[in-house]
């Protein structure tokens, strides 16, 4: 029953603020502000992105906060918020996972490195896909795009994408690894 009391209470706060009420927003505000970490901590098992999620959601209640419907449990609302934010976070971490186990480390490259030998072989093995797959990775690792977003430029599905993403990066990878035996960095270079 007390909870009930206190979700009108929110309710109320922000019908009020969605009329203009800035004292009832910064009140609501106050009351909201701690909630959605405690559900985050013990999700991601980490304080930090515990926090990153939290200041994201909190935004995301400031931002749609005209979305909201005053006939709807304020809670559930933010509940709904607060899960779709821990979702998307899911949805990155996994995009991340694939990309480096498909042997592309998300964060650097050799081309990034200061070794210049592995920043040429990586230059080199890269001009060697197609355009398609230039484009592909160009879209995902250098505008990070998500799989969603790149499968809607590209005018393909998500599954089609990722399809398309695995063949670009065991192509480069194989490009980028001479076969055994073969101590040259760059296959093919010897042959020009």
């Amino acid at each position: 029953m007390a909870g009930d009391t206190f979700d009108r209470e929110l309710q109320n706060w922000m019908k009020a603020a969605q009329a203009g009420d800035g004292g009832a927003y910064r009140k609501l505000w106050e009351k909201v502000r701690p909630r959605p970490v405690q559900s985050f901590s013990s999700r991601t098992g980490s304080s930090f992105d515990a926090d990153e999620l939290r200041q994201t959601a909190l935004l995301r209640v400031h931002l749609y906060r005209h979305t909201y419907d005053p006939a709807m449990a304020f809670e559930l609302w933010l509940f709904s918020i607060a899960r779709n934010v821990f979702h998307d976070h899911l949805s990155r971490r996994k995009r991340a996972e694939e990309l480096s186990s498909d042997g592309v480390d998300p964060d650097t490259t050799p081309a990034q490195s200061q070794d210049p030998v592995a920043a040429l072989a990586f230059n080199e093995a890269f001009e060697k896909l197609n355009g398609d797959q230039q484009r592909l990775i160009r879209l995902l690792k250098v505008q990070g795009l998500s799989i969603e977003e790149a499968a809607a430029e590209l005018g393909v599905s998500p599954g089609a994408l990722k399809v398309r993403i695995h063949r670009a990066c065991k192509k480069f990878m194989g490009l980028l690894t001479p076969p055994r035996g073969n101590p040259s960095p760059s296959r093919g270079s010897q042959s020009r």
